[in-house]
């Protein structure tokens, strides 16, 4: 078993370089882990990302049909003057998502 989740991290973590290396959205890099998983007939994940972007994160992950925990950072990119309006813009987001589903949301914010 621990191989199997060894060549699937190894996996994923290729696919996410490959993102960064182009716009990606939560949503499309879920895609992509997804597709990932789906073809090694695996569908649970462990999200790993800033407190902030947690909720949302797995949020999307569940719409994909995946399985998914959520793991906070335990510091977040979030500070300083400007954190309360990225933490209500990230809270509107959620919400918005939550009504019309995350890809929806993706396509309107492109």
């Amino acid at each position: 078993m621990l191989a199997v989740v060894a060549v699937v991290l190894a996996a994923v973590a290729c696919a996410l370089a490959a993102l960064a290396l182009r716009r990606t959205t939560t949503r499309t890099g879920g895609e992509g882990v997804d597709a990932l998983l789906e073809a090694r007939g695996l569908d649970r994940v462990l999200i790993v990302t800033d407190p902030y972007h947690a909720l949302r994160s797995k949020l999307i992950a569940e719409e994909l049909g995946l399985s998914a925990s959520v793991s906070p950072t335990p510091t977040s990119v979030v500070t300083g003057s400007k954190a309360l309006e990225r933490h209500l813009a990230e809270a509107a987001g959620v919400a918005v998502g939550r009504i019309i589903g995350f890809d929806r949301l993706d396509d309107l914010t492109d």
